[in-house]
């Protein structure tokens, strides 16, 4: 297919009759599509297993692989082959490529309304695995609409886009207010007491907070560069709001609950939403030795689950 279309050729695509046929495939016609796919989290979902050694849990890798368990596609007992499928791919979206490809089946597939699409978004962006899965503002950030001409960037635009495109500006992608752990102690004392008892209460006295360059002290403080968040008076440490999302609503009107307002953090799947909190300040580059495993214990309050 590559070949042929260096030609100029006729070029039908080679895809599998009876199953999954991969990314690459898909890659050959529809290119630009292509890119902006490997700028999404979706592109390499599989590694983030890898990093946790979940990628032989058949729980975990259903929702981080392409077509897993169907006819071609994703298979824990073809490793060899199974490599063509890792990864949140197009077909994850569209459907085998023999039943959604235009070029191969000769009919034009039916355009899915919003709703359709939501359900395919769902079906692994749940609520105990997604961290405030809102697909009103997630959606357009996997739309091909949103194609960059890679083409036509010079080299320090290209990598201002891999630098950027995947950035989550609100972890929590909450409109509320801060409000501080003092606040949040009136209806939450046992939890308060535990927080208290955390390295988490002193992280803005450390040494290495005091030295840090200002774009680091969200490590060490809360609602950094967010509205009424540090800065402000009784933002100073890594406090309730800085797991649990921005309370400001939740304090108005405790009963609610909603994208709008705290996430709970109680019936979640750890690995999958504590984690990615935790590693907002623990990543990589600022904390290479943090062993979410062996810290979440520690910071998790012991009535959680109450």
């Amino acid at each position: 297919m590559e070949l042929r279309k260096l030609c100029g050729l006729s070029n039908r695509p080679l895809l599998n009759a009876a199953g999954y046929s991969g990314q690459e495939r898909c890659a050959v016609c529809h290119e630009r599509q292509h890119v902006q796919w490997s700028l999404t989290r979706h592109s390499d979902a599989f590694l983030s297993l890898v990093r946790k050694g979940s990628e032989r849990d058949p729980a975990c890798v259903a929702c981080h692989v392409t077509g897993f368990g169907q006819p071609g596609g994703y298979s824990l007992a073809d490793m060899k082959n199974a490599r063509r499928f890792e990864g949140v791919q197009c077909e994850s979206c569209h459907g085998p490529g023999h039943q959604s490809c235009a070029a191969f089946t000769g009919t034009r597939a039916p355009r899915r309304t919003r709703e359709q699409w939501q359900a395919v978004c769902v079906s692994c962006h749940t609520e105990k695995e997604s961290l405030n899965f809102k697909f009103e503002s997630r959606y357009p950030k996997v739309l091909h609409t949103q194609v960059p001409d890679v083409s036509a960037m010079s080299r320090h635009e290209r990598e201002t886009l891999l630098r950027t495109y995947r950035a989550k500006k609100n972890l929590f992608d909450n409109p509320a207010a801060y409000v501080g752990a003092a606040a949040c102690s009136a209806c939450h004392e046992a939890q308060f007491r535990h927080w208290q008892t955390t390295a988490h209460a002193t992280a803005h006295t450390t040494d290495r907070a005091r030295s840090a360059p200002d774009e680091k002290q969200y490590r060490y403080h809360t609602g950094t560069g967010s509205t009424s968040g540090h800065p402000e008076p009784g933002r100073e440490g890594v406090q309730c709001e800085a797991c649990h999302g921005p309370g400001g609503r939740h304090a108005k009107e405790p009963d609610k609950k909603g994208h709008d307002y705290i996430v709970s953090l109680s019936q979640e799947c750890s690995s999958c939403v504590v984690e990615q909190i935790c590693r907002t300040c623990h990543g990589p580059e600022d904390d290479p030795e943090f062993d979410f495993n062996a810290s979440f214990p520690k910071i998790r309050h012991p009535d959680a689950n109450r």
